[in-house]
């Protein structure tokens, strides 16, 4: 009964293993050859294991005889396609096409003839068991062929892995031991059908075979593999204990008492082995006992760590930053040897043959593959020494088409070499730094041009500082020469006024019309030179800091109407209308009357210059927490937008055609603009330029002073 039961329980393991993995296999959808042939391999196999059912019918002959034809109809092409697959596995599909072809033809042959007593006479007791077939004269024909498709591939794979190195060496090592034990011990069936009394034991290691070539497929890359193998052979090998436990424990009990079967039992026994199932599973997570046994990587872990890496941060500044955020992903977290990130112009200079093909290539490289592709195209490929030197895989990095570098990794310290899955995270990472390497290599040429530009600017701002100085130098003298000649004119042009005034006040005698009109005349252009001269001498003042302030207490309403009403009588000769409107409520202040007295009369009398006959001047004061403000507003032609800021610079006035219109020196607003930043506030003017609209200049005055004004005395 014991023997039934691991024959059933091996079948089992057998077929579900084998469809585990086809299904695997298939659901990735792979093309290849090899991968194709594997999946047909692993079906043949599962379905042998599913038609071995003779354990579970031992009281029932026809049964048993069925099982035993339908396994063998199953088990018919297994070698074949082992022979098959191998031949692709050594590229050797070319020139042994011919036996494949002629080993499906002959067990398609034998195929026909299995379900006969050719094949099988009958079955009868044998042994321990109850029915074991006797086999018929074309069995062993059949085994025969059967047999050498076995030992025919083990021949061919030994003499490759004598001729290979590296990886290629290692693939074909475990292909072959997958193929000695898997194979062979398939083969204990046939024991007992020459009388030999060795039961079947070994069939369970049929599944080896799948396993190993499931194994070397995720630890070798055979096919691309894109199959986390030790998340794969976690669930596998809890799946496999579990059904060793309970097999275990059924015989222990059936030893020990007569266990009566019943729906109470079946429910038990389903929760124990769901219990167990996930009792292995936990220990095989959570242990890294699976993973150093087989040497595999956990895609898992490798998969969270690069997600980790690029959500953590998408943009670094610098490469010291760069290097240490690699170093922790593929060192620390992933166990790598080695991680570096090469760039264009040392890679061009080093490794120029790499930097020829990653230019138009955007595959990452690994160094196994480069070699084995080598060893089987029996080629030279150009870059493959480069990609020995400098390490395990190399991922290109690209912006905007063009290569900027490589990231160059090593190989992994502990586990399976790098999985499909795992090339495409870490083609992805490269894609990830072709940001921050760009920005990192924008900086630096940006640095570089920095460095040579500021080192221009030094020598240009050298020669600039030495002209500058020349130029203080003579604005000093140009200031010295205003305020002298403005005082020597001065003082000439005051008694000239004075001697004109006396002439034409007649004290001395009368003069007549066209005298006086000649006196006038003098009079008037004396009395501009020297309003002139006075306005040299307060912008050479305000420039040189010796700019005389005296502070005293205000009422600002009446300050203002007083100022307005000095213009009410010169506006009436022009029937212009002048106006003031107030809207504040703190009227006292302390600040220097006499220069705001200066300021509002140069914007007033050039708002009345402006204002064509028959116009309107409006003066308003308006308050706010901080400030006084002041608005002039007049009914002129207006000023242009792009005259706006100029007009309140030295010696500048408004086009030709009101320059002959309006006369001025242009020095009014510059000492208006002078005196009211002095004081801490601000004048502007705005204007739409369009004739009729007229302007409106606006000056402030801070209720609280400046420091520097401050500390001075208060008259």
């Amino acid at each position: 009964m014991n023997l039934y039961a691991f024959l059933g329980f091996s079948a089992l393991f057998n077929a579900i293993t084998g469809i585990m993995v086809a299904i695997v296999l298939y659901k990735k959808k792979y093309n290849s050859k090899i991968a194709k042939i594997f999946i047909f391999q692993c079906l043949l196999i599962a379905a042998w294991g599913m038609l071995y059912f003779f354990p579970f019918t031992p009281e029932n002959k026809t049964l048993s005889l069925l099982s035993f034809y339908t396994l063998h109809l199953a088990s018919n092409f297994i070698t074949v396609a082992h022979f098959h697959l191998v031949c692709h596995v050594l590229n050797i599909w070319e020139t042994h096409k011919k036996y494949v072809k002629a080993g499906y033809l002959i067990h398609l042959v034998f195929w026909l003839f299995i379900p006969t007593q050719l094949f099988i006479i009958d079955i009868v007791p044998k042994f321990d068991l109850a029915f074991w077939p006797i086999p018929g004269p074309l069995y062993y024909i059949w085994l025969v062929s059967w047999s050498f498709f076995i030992v025919y591939p083990a021949i061919l794979l030994y003499q490759h892995y004598r001729k290979a190195e590296g990886l290629r060496k290692r693939q074909l090592k475990g292909f072959l031991v997958g193929t000695l034990v898997g194979l062979s011990s398939g083969s204990t069936n046939y024991f007992l059908f020459l009388d030999i009394n060795i039961p079947p034991y070994l069939n369970i290691l049929a599944s080896v075979y799948v396993c190993s070539i499931a194994y070397l497929i995720a630890r070798y890359r055979f096919v691309n593999f894109e199959l986390n193998l030790l998340h794969f052979l976690q669930k596998t090998l809890s799946f496999s204990l579990t059904i060793v436990s309970l097999f275990s424990l059924y015989f222990y009990l059936n030893q020990i008492a007569t266990i009566e079967r019943g729906g109470a039992l079946y429910l038990v026994g389903l929760v124990f082995a769901l219990a167990l199932y996930h009792i292995f599973e936990s220990i095989f997570t959570n242990s890294r006992l699976l993973s150093h046994i087989l040497r595999l990587s956990d895609f898992e872990s490798f998969e969270k760590a690069i997600g980790d890496f690029k959500e953590h941060k998408t943009f670094y500044s610098n490469k010291k930053q760069l290097e240490k955020a690699l170093d922790e992903l593929f060192i620390e977290k992933i166990q790598l040897e080695s991680a570096q990130i090469i760039e264009q112009k040392p890679l061009e200079k080093n490794f120029p043959k790499l930097y020829k093909f990653f230019q138009t290539n955007k595959g990452t490289l690994v160094n196994e593959e480069v070699e084995l592709r080598q060893a089987e195209q029996k080629t030279r490929i150009p870059y493959a020494s480069e990609l020995k030197k400098i390490g395990e895989v190399c991922c290109p990095i690209h912006a905007n088409e063009k290569l900027i570098g490589l990231l160059v990794l090593g190989d992994k310290k502990v586990g399976n070499y790098f999985s499909l899955e795992e090339l495409n995270l870490i083609d992805q990472v490269g894609k990830h730094l072709s940001l921050s390497l760009s920005a990192i290599n924008y900086n630096e040429t940006l640095k570089d041009e920095v460095e040579v530009k500021t080192e221009q600017l030094k020598k240009a701002n050298a020669k600039i500082t030495k002209s500058y100085k020349k130029l203080q130098e003579l604005d000093a003298l140009k200031d010295d020469f205003i305020s002298i000649a403005s005082h020597e004119l001065r003082t000439p042009m005051t008694i000239i006024r004075g001697y004109t005034d006396f002439l034409l006040s007649e004290k001395f005698g009368s003069v007549n019309k066209q005298q006086k009109e000649f006196l006038t005349n003098i009079f008037e252009s004396t009395k501009d030179l020297i309003h002139l001269t006075n306005n040299m001498l307060d912008i050479s003042r305000i420039e040189a800091g010796t700019f005389n302030v005296h502070l005293e207490k205000t009422d600002l309403s009446k300050w203002m109407k007083k100022m307005v009403d000095d213009f009410t009588i010169i506006c009436e000769e022009k029937q212009m209308k002048i106006s003031l409107e107030q809207k504040i409520k703190k009227k006292n202040l302390t600040f220097d009357r006499g220069k705001f007295e200066q300021v509002l009369k140069n914007i007033i009398g050039n708002a009345y210059k402006m204002t064509p006959n028959k116009g309107k001047i409006s003066v308003y004061l308006t308050e706010d927490k901080n400030q006084y403000t002041i608005e002039v507003k007049d009914t002129g032609p207006g000023i242009h937008k792009d005259k706006q800021e100029i007009i309140f610079e030295k010696f500048q006035q408004l086009e030709t055609g009101l320059k002959k219109r309006y006369s001025g020196s242009g020095l009014g607003l510059n000492i208006v603009k002078k005196i009211v930043e002095y004081f801490g506030g601000k004048v502007w003017v705005e204007s739409a330029g369009i004739p009729g609209k007229g302007s409106s200049f606006f000056f402030t005055i801070q209720k609280k002073l400046p420091k520097k004004i401050e500390l001075q005395s208060v008259t």
